[in-house]
């Protein structure tokens, strides 16, 4: 039996690649590997650089899934159409132009093994609170 991946990573991407790759990178350089990124090119102009990055990316690891709109349907949309196809367990959101700590995930991870809360809301810190098993808010 295949086990279900831990975290579906979602981005949509409008316009921007300055920061693109390096967003994608924090990513695949995660010490927790149960993962998948989805990132939906929204794109209206600078259309063929950012699908460039998007391709250059997917090919280099099969975890990243790229999709891509024939035109702009704006950040809310794009992450609904995202969260229809996600996998994992848990899903998170994350802008073209920020990046992930090379241990969130594996932060993240723990705090809902350990816990199995619905719902974990993660900022940054070093403290955890548990409430009722319904809600964890996570500090790393």
């Amino acid at each position: 039996m295949v086990e279900r991946l831990f975290f579906s990573v979602l981005m949509c991407v409008y316009n921007k690649t300055e920061l693109l790759e390096y967003a994608i990178r924090s990513v695949r350089e995660q010490s927790e590997h149960s993962w998948e990124l989805l990132i939906l090119d929204n794109s209206d102009n600078n259309r063929e650089n950012t699908w460039k990055i998007l391709t250059q990316s997917s090919e280099t690891d099969h975890r990243i899934k790229i999709f891509r709109n024939n035109e702009n349907v704006g950040w809310a949309k794009g992450a609904s159409q995202l969260l229809k196809m996600a996998c994992g367990k848990y899903m998170t959101f994350l802008a073209a132009d920020d990046f992930l700590l090379p241990d969130a995930l594996t932060k993240v991870k723990k705090a809902a093994t350990e816990h199995e809360p619905d719902v974990l809301w993660v900022v940054i810190k070093d403290m955890l609170h548990h409430i009722d098993d319904i809600f964890c808010l996570t500090y790393i």
